[in-house]
């Protein structure tokens, strides 16, 4: 049905466009459905007398409520309207929803198995195959006893489990102490909520193993660590399905909440002698725990709704797996390569790339970046991941490569030949210099504990960027390159590393900052340069800072063309060997001065 056709050419929702509380009320007297329905929610949720609402059942397809107070406000708050399954409705294009909130998970399985079955065996995206490997150990979950076991990469069917560990360490984490007792049997006592929930679930499908990094990793055993991290590619793409306890903070917090949620609210309209009940509920709030696209300025709303999005480590989880089922606030819901669902509805009705899920839309690129024939494109793809996962949390800043490395070897196994340097790859290593720092919080600083090299962007704690992929000219050569590697893992951490380049340098001399920028006075040019990191112990700016600037490239299209241009200061113990502390990125017209005379010259440097 048409959703306009229930309104009178005299409705002011007619349009489509925002209407005054006042002239909606007004028509309700002329026994209008549509507005008493947005009119009554819309005093549910404010009490501001001046604000202006929309129906924007046109724009997204589905009965949304859009108010902003004042008429020229651009802010504006969003609220899905929905009726209940099976009740009446107030109007035609109202839709029928599962409430959630009340966690059943005996129904929430049923449609799981539901959704699992239908990927199985119709996805060919997901590209359903024999059983994979097992992992080195596992949890075998059989009868009514919790165990480890040492496997011998039999292939049998999996499952695995995405956490936020938070700051508890539960009894039955395996260390040296407690593994052999683990290998016996796991007390259930000793078992966090997540934990314990996860094995219920993996039961309840019909799955005798699961693989839980915290328990089938020994954690105080520093190389079988460095090996079975070292994994987690294989680990999660082999596994048929992997559970997300998205809503929980720490393990202490379960795959579902001790009590029921209440994620929607209700209104009982009166009209034409009948009582209708109509749902409504936020819909940023919708949006963060049902992990979509939201823009940045939403990202602290899905942070606190679903934490585990926040986390550096579920990252890769979460991209690697061919199937996931998500815990959330109160229902569950589904991602693979072809489908995204859930028990309310909302990505089955609103699937469009608007309220795409944020872990679907990382997947395309993921997929783009395997399938590419260009190792430009296999680029680029590379450094939209790298921006996204370098604003995420990790307790320890020595995971930051280790918690990449599962991503890191799928892109290895479309670069043959290429060698990957601490988050960067050495066949277009000028390309992979040019990052910049992005978001400045005003917290960031260079981590105390050494994690990366400078020329890194593993080095910052801070979510990185890279402007501009299309270089026009490269005036910097890399000399060579290579990284010390903490353990057998060639994508896993680091101790140690240097690039060799040479390329047109010139000296100058810091003349304001540090904080989010500093200026640099290069010639008769003032650089307004992109800082690394504020001041710490290990780079501080004093009064007239010498510095060397690297002209690296120049990128953009003509009327917008720009110098990249490393800024980087010089070691006090090693001659001619430099740490990086920034960019800038200067048009090349304003700088093209900077580059011509004696004070510019040829030099090859290191950077460590």
């Amino acid at each position: 049905m048409d959703s306009m056709a229930e309104f009178d050419e005299t409705c002011p929702l007619a349009e489509g466009d925002f209407a005054a509380v006042a002239s909606i009320q007004a028509h309700i007297l002329e026994d209008c459905p549509r507005c008493l329905l947005l009119y009554t929610i819309a005093r549910s949720v404010t009490d501001a007398a001046d604000i202006y609402i929309q129906d924007a059942i046109q724009a997204y397809g589905t009965s949304l409520l859009v108010i902003r107070e004042g008429r020229d406000n651009e802010d504006y708050k969003v609220w899905d309207l929905f009726a209940a399954a099976d009740s009446p409705k107030l109007v035609p294009d109202l839709q029928h929803r599962v409430l959630v909130g009340d966690f059943s998970l005996r129904e929430s399985l049923v449609r799981a198995k539901t959704w699992m079955s239908d990927c199985v065996n119709g996805h060919d995206t997901c590209k359903p195959s024999l059983a994979g490997s097992l992992p080195k150990r596992v949890l075998d979950v059989a009868g009514n006893t919790v165990r480890l076991v040492e496997t011998d990469g039999q292939s049998e069917d999996y499952l695995a489990l995405s956490h936020c560990w938070g700051d508890s360490r539960p009894p039955c984490l395996t260390v040296q102490a407690t593994l052999a007792r683990n290998m016996r049997e796991i007390p259930w006592e000793t078992m966090p909520n997540t934990f314990r929930h996860a094995i219920e679930v993996t039961r309840d499908l019909g799955f005798r193993y699961v693989w839980i990094d915290c328990i089938c990793i020994i954690q105080d055993d520093a190389d079988d660590w460095r090996v079975e991290a070292s994994k987690m590619a294989s680990i999660y793409q082999n596994a048929y399905l992997t559970l997300c306890a998205a809503s929980a903070r720490s393990d202490d917090g379960g795959l579902w909440p001790a009590e029921a949620v209440a994620f929607s609210q209700a209104v009982h309209i009166e009209h034409a002698g009948m009582t209708y009940t109509v749902y409504y509920r936020h819909r940023d709030n919708t949006s963060a725990a049902h992990f979509s696209w939201v823009g940045e300025s939403e990202w602290s709303t899905v942070k606190e709704f679903c934490p585990v999005v926040s986390r550096g480590w579920t990252f890769q989880e979460r991209l690697l797996s061919p199937r996931l089922l998500y815990f959330s606030q109160g229902e569950i819901l589904w991602e693979c390569g072809e489908r995204t669902a859930c028990e309310c509805c909302f990505h089955e009705e609103d699937g469009s790339s608007r309220y795409m899920a944020q872990t679907r839309v990382l997947g395309d690129i993921l997929r783009q970046m395997v399938q590419s024939p260009s190792q430009e494109a296999i680029a680029r793809y590379w450094h939209r991941l790298v921006s996204f996962y370098s604003q995420l949390d990790l307790t320890f800043g020595k995971d930051v490569l280790p918690a990449l490395s599962g991503l890191a070897k799928v892109c290895a196994a479309v670069r043959p030949g290429d060698t990957y340097l601490a988050g960067l790859w050495r066949g277009g290593l000028v390309e992979e210099l040019c990052w910049a720092v992005r978001d400045y919080d005003g917290k960031s600083k260079r981590p105390e504990v050494w994690r990366a090299p400078t020329w890194s962007w593993a080095a910052v704690r801070q979510r990185v960027w890279y402007p501009k992929d299309d270089s026009v000219q490269t005036y910097t050569r890399v000399v060579s390159a290579w990284t010390e590697l903490a353990g057998p893992d060639p994508t896993g951490e680091v101790t140690a590393g240097a690039v060799v380049l040479r390329g047109p340098a010139r000296e100058g001399v810091i003349v304001t900052g540090p904080g989010a920028t500093f200026d640099v006075a290069v010639g008769p040019l003032t650089l307004t340069c992109r800082s690394d990191s504020p001041p710490d112990a290990t780079v501080s700016f004093g009064g007239d800072t010498k510095v060397l600037c690297l002209r690296v490239k120049t990128a953009g299209p003509d009327t917008l063309r720009e110098d990249f241009i490393l800024v980087l200061l010089e070691k006090e113990e090693v001659e001619r060997s430099y740490r990086r502390v920034g960019m800038a990125t200067p048009s090349t017209k304003e700088s093209e001065e900077c580059w011509l005379g004696e004070e510019c010259r040829e030099m090859e440097i290191t950077v460590v």
